[in-house]
C-alpha cells in the first residue's frame, strides 16, 4: 500500500505535467484510499481492469439514482432504467479506459509498484 505521501507525490508530479488532479485521481480512487484500500490509480492500471471498474462503479450509481427517481415519480422500481444503466455504464467503462490509455501512452507513465 503506498503511502498518502506517495499519492499526493505522484498526483503533484502529474500536476506538473499538466494533467488535472482529478483527472490523475478520480474521487472514487481518492474515497478507496482514504479507506485504506489498495487500488492502482487509473493512468498505470490495465485497460480491462480500469473499464470493468470505472463502469460498474459508473452504472451502480446511476441506476440507483435513476430508480430513485423513477421511484419517486411512478411510485415503481424499473427494469429498463437498470437496463439503460448498465448499457450505459459499459460505454463509460469503454470511454474512460481509452482516455487513461491515451494519457498514459503521451506521458510515458511509469509503472506504479504495490
Amino acid at each position: 500500500m503506498k503511502s498518502r505521501k506517495e499519492i499526493k507525490d505522484y498526483i503533484a508530479d502529474l500536476k506538473a505535467q499538466g494533467i488535472r488532479p482529478f483527472t490523475a485521481a478520480p474521487l472514487v480512487y481518492r474515497m478507496l484510499w482514504f479507506l485504506k484500500i489498495n487500488i492502482t490509480p487509473p493512468l498505470n492500471q490495465k485497460p480491462v481492469k480500469n473499464g470493468v471498474f470505472l463502469g460498474l462503479f459508473f452504472a451502480g450509481f446511476m441506476g440507483i439514482f435513476m430508480n430513485i427517481f423513477n421511484l419517486v415519480q411512478e411510485g415503481s422500481l424499473s427494469i429498463a432504467h437498470t437496463i439503460m444503466s448498465i448499457i450505459v455504464g459499459v460505454f463509460f467503462g469503454i470511454y474512460m479506459s481509452r482516455h487513461f490509455i491515451n494519457l498514459a501512452k503521451n506521458l510515458r507513465i511509469p509503472e506504479w509498484g504495490i
